[in-house]
């Protein structure tokens, strides 16, 4: 007797990926060819990485002290020759580690094109890597909906206006939630160390979303103290449960941001007298002074709901497109659409984490992150709404996808009506989404 190919667990999980190259490649080709702003860097994301490859393949004195700049090489050289205080954006070498071993190869000409595929590729994992973390969070029994649901959370990710921004000009965000959601796998697959050291690296990338982590365990740890609850050990992977394991955790949270400052300090106190070339806390926070014209309070900082700045819509770039009324309308209506749609999704969130205890050391920390960041630098989510809001990708997707599957299961519908009938809601949060992208301004 021949079994059904689907009863195998390693058949569906190779329909499960099988699915989300189609995806990504159809995604890639279709954005490619109609969107405005297609699937390319913008100019000055690439004179950016230009710059940072440039100093780490000649040599820039910024290298002793493990930086690089996104700012030019023959400028800092200059300054430095002068005797002058060097005043740059400091960056880590980390994230263009491969663009620079392609310049090093002789691929120079070849660093766009590649790094753009080569981005969209790990954009591309993050979406796996959700996908299957939304199938652990649901783990539907049947053999059909255990591909439908993943391979509709990876379509949705990749297909929102959160992610569409990271493929023209990548945050560090990319790379931090890849190796975050990573750990994750491998803290629910027993593999401890590789889990740890994957959220170590992830600090690496970006230490700051790595410091709110552990900020979180530290209150909830100190709270816990004082209340002698135990109620920490469930806001732990399974296997960190234990005080051994909290103390691994909050030290593999924290190193990345101990690291970055003695780096910073160790750089300022050089003979090269290296100043990184950034805005201020309270001016990011957004009460440096009343000049500070991009601090719209709380209202203007939750804008990533929207996958996009209602404000395009009425740019004078747009004026031709958008010359009449139906067409503004329309654009502002369809960036609602996408607040309707997040709000749908946060509760979608928060009801993940209410009822499934086996995944509330995932989802609490990074719903509770993301939020203190965004409520303390209003200011900063306000103006760089395009990188922050890559981690609500995550949360949205996961949300969406948990929400439909148990309306689905509280309505007992059939494994072929449950597919039947979301499918069109699933297309239509797409086109929904794309609609949004082709807004994305010039500089995305």
């Amino acid at each position: 007797m021949i079994s059904h190919p689907l009863k195998s667990g390693l058949m569906i999980r190779s329909f499960r990926f099988f699915f989300y190259v189609l995806t990504a490649a159809f995604y890639w080709a279709f954005m490619r060819f109609h969107a405005p702003l297609g699937i390319a860097w913008r100019p000055f994301h690439a004179q950016r990485v230009f710059n940072a490859v440039n100093h780490m393949v000649n040599g820039s004195p910024l290298l002793t002290y493990g930086f690089t700049s996104w700012n030019s090489l023959r400028d800092v050289v200059e300054n430095i020759s002068a005797g002058k205080p060097v005043e740059t954006y400091l960056v880590s070498p980390l994230p263009h580690l491969l663009q620079a071993a392609l310049v090093s190869t002789n691929h120079a000409a070849n660093l766009s094109h590649i790094g753009v595929i080569g981005d969209y590729c790990l954009i591309c994992f993050v979406a796996a890597l959700s996908a299957e973390i939304i199938y652990i969070a649901i783990h539907p029994s049947e053999a059909i909906l255990a591909i439908f649901w993943p391979v509709s959370g990876f379509a949705l990710f990749l297909a929102s206006p959160w992610s569409y921004r990271m493929m023209l000009a990548p945050w560090h965000e990319v790379p931090w939630l890849f190796f975050y959601l990573l750990a994750s796998l491998f803290f629910l697959l027993n593999y401890k160390y590789m889990g740890l050291l994957s959220l170590i690296i992830a600090g690496f990338y970006h230490w700051q979303w790595s410091f709110f982590v552990f900020i979180f365990y530290a209150i909830t740890y100190f709270v816990d103290l004082l209340q002698n609850t135990k109620a920490v050990p469930c806001l732990l992977p399974p296997n960190l449960r234990v005080k051994s394991g909290l103390l691994m955790l909050m030290s593999a949270t924290i190193v990345p941001a101990i690291f970055y400052y003695a780096q910073g300090w160790i750089a300022s106190s050089s003979g090269l007298n290296l100043k990184h070339r950034g805005s201020s806390l309270l001016f990011r926070i957004g009460i440096d002074g009343l000049n500070n014209v991009h601090h719209g309070g709380l209202f203007a900082a939750m804008q990533f709901l929207g996958g996009n700045r209602a404000s395009l819509c009425f740019q004078a770039a747009y004026d031709v497109a958008l010359g009449n009324a139906i067409m503004k309308f329309n654009c502002v209506a369809s960036i609602l659409g996408v607040v309707a749609l997040s709000l749908v999704g946060i509760l979608g969130y928060l009801w993940i984490c209410s009822s499934n205890n086996n995944l509330r050391w995932l989802t609490l920390p990074t719903l509770w992150s993301f939020s203190a960041f965004g409520l303390i630098f209003q200011q900063s989510y306000a103006v760089h709404l395009q990188g922050y809001s890559f981690i609500f990708a995550f949360m949205f997707t996961l949300g969406i996808v948990f929400l439909m599957q148990k309306v689905c299961t509280l309505i007992r519908l059939p494994s072929a009506l449950e597919v039947a009938c979301c499918v069109p809601i699933i297309a239509g949060i797409m086109i929904n989404f794309v609609r949004v992208s082709y807004i994305t301004g010039f500089n995305g």
